[in-house]
């Protein structure tokens, strides 16, 4: 336990220092590099705030989350953090025109960078806009990080686009109409895959899944029916891309007979850098036993699984492609029947696989495939047949389907064992927040963006 909690401390320890050292060349704000927000104060009461909440009122009232390609409008307006410059800036680039700098050019009411969950930064002479002004602002600024990639940083639609949101005779038929001129369905799918990559595209989400497992071909000790769990996954350190991600699940264990709280887990991932358009993510999950709950404890799920590995990761308009190489270190459990022990030890696992879809309007379907290579089971006792696997595989497969939403995903997803040495299958792994259990499983998930 002391070597598998240095080497989880190690992992997320180096992966912060990465973070730090790749996240110096991050941009923030279009217009400048490095820190630009040096020089810049965080406001949180006052005129600013004041007309933020009006104009995610009026984004709500208007209902434009059901209007496609303006689902993350809302949120863009009302949780963007405000800061203001303590002198003006000249309107010195080509993008500070419009509604963003004054009627002579000279100054700049605010900047934004056209990139999701970016700060706005407002101007001393922004202060001088009226009310209305300055709604229109937010809602300005807040179009160029929600709306799809290719016309976010198009002045001009986002200046229509924001006239009739803010027009005093506006309604949401009017904005749709207009929203249709320029958002295509392509565009949508597009917004939503920067939404699922790293650092700021990225939303915290939560996550419920619910697994309902195939028993093994042999007799099992500790048959596991299905599983819920709860997950939540932050990214709270970095800026850009240059983001850690960190979350914790907890699982419960549905047995045929009685139920349990089962192991939790924490992970965290980080991407590296990017490579021929691939996406090089390093990552780790340390799963840990439920210690309050002697029944799932004295079992053969009740270990400490730590994994790290990394992924190579392409989206693309039309399909996306995953590689993945992970390493399991063993452990060992013991399970209590009256007054015998019986004795599990889990060999480390060595996992590649490989997972690829195509994607079509707000769907995605796909499958994967899996190898896992293994170091020997043993499971020992007074009246259990003792068992010595020696090294041995794993192949499981299985489909994997989304439906996506501005804020939310739902997976449909499975898992079987189709290849394995001798009668091995997912118990010999003890790896339920992984891998999961016996012969393999049928899921669902919810996620919602928060």
């Amino acid at each position: 336990m002391k070597k598998i909690s240095f080497l989880l401390i190690t992992f997320l320890m180096g992966s912060l220092i990465a973070q730090q050292a790749f996240a110096s060349a991050t941009r923030v704000g279009n217009g400048d590099d490095g820190n630009d927000l040096e020089g810049f104060k965080r406001v949180h009461e006052g005129i600013l705030v004041d007309t933020q909440k009006e104009a995610a009122a009026l984004v709500r009232r208007l209902n434009l989350s059901s209007i496609s390609g303006m689902g993350n409008l809302l949120p863009e307006v009302e949780r963007a953090k405000l800061f203001i410059a303590d002198k003006n800036a000249e309107a010195k680039y080509a993008f500070d025109k419009g509604m963003e700098s004054s009627k002579d050019g000279k100054y700049v009411y605010a900047r934004t960078f056209a990139e999701p969950y970016a700060p706005t930064r407002f101007f001393p002479k922004s202060l001088e806009l009226s009310k209305e002004q300055l709604i229109s602002l937010h809602i300005h600024e807040a179009l160029h990080r929600s709306l799809p990639r290719k016309i976010r940083e198009n002045e001009e639609i986002v200046s229509h686009l924001t006239l009739s949101i803010t027009s005093p005779d506006a309604t949401n038929d009017r904005i749709r109409k207009v929203a249709s001129k320029y958002i295509s369905d392509k565009m949508i799918l597009e917004s939503r895959f920067d939404r699922k990559r790293m650092g700021p595209q990225r939303p915290a989400q939560v996550t419920y899944s619910f697994k309902a497992f195939q028993k093994p071909d042999v007799e099992s000790s500790f048959p596991i029916a299905s599983t819920h769990s709860f997950e939540s996954y932050l990214y709270p350190f970095g800026k850009g891309e240059n983001t850690f991600g960190f979350g914790a699940e907890l699982s419960y264990i549905v047995l045929e007979e009685s139920s349990y709280l089962g192991p939790f887990a924490f992970m965290g991932n980080y991407l590296l850098t990017e490579l021929s358009n691939f996406d090089l993510e390093v990552f780790g999950r340390f799963s840990v036993s439920t210690v309050s709950d002697s029944e799932v404890k004295d079992s053969p799920v009740g270990r400490d699984v730590l994994t790290l590995g990394v992924s190579l990761i392409r989206y693309t308009e039309t399909f996306y492609f995953r590689n993945q190489l992970s390493y399991s270190f063993g452990g060992e459990s013991e399970q209590r029947f009256e007054d015998e022990i019986v004795n599990y030890e889990f060999g480390a696992v060595t996992r590649a696989s490989v997972s690829a879809g195509w994607y079509y309007r707000e769907f995605s379907f796909g499958g994967f495939a899996e190898l896992s290579l293994a170091a020997s089971y043993k499971r020992s006792g007074v009246t259990v047949d003792d068992i010595d696997t020696g090294r041995y595989r794993i192949v499981a497969f299985g489909p994997e389907f989304q439906w996506y939403g501005d804020d939310w995903q739902v997976n449909l997803f499975g898992r079987w064992v189709v290849d394995s040495t001798e009668s091995a299958n997912l118990d010999f792994i003890g790896d339920l927040m992984g891998q999961g259990s016996g012969q393999g499983h049928v899921g669902l998930s919810f996620s919602l963006a928060i």
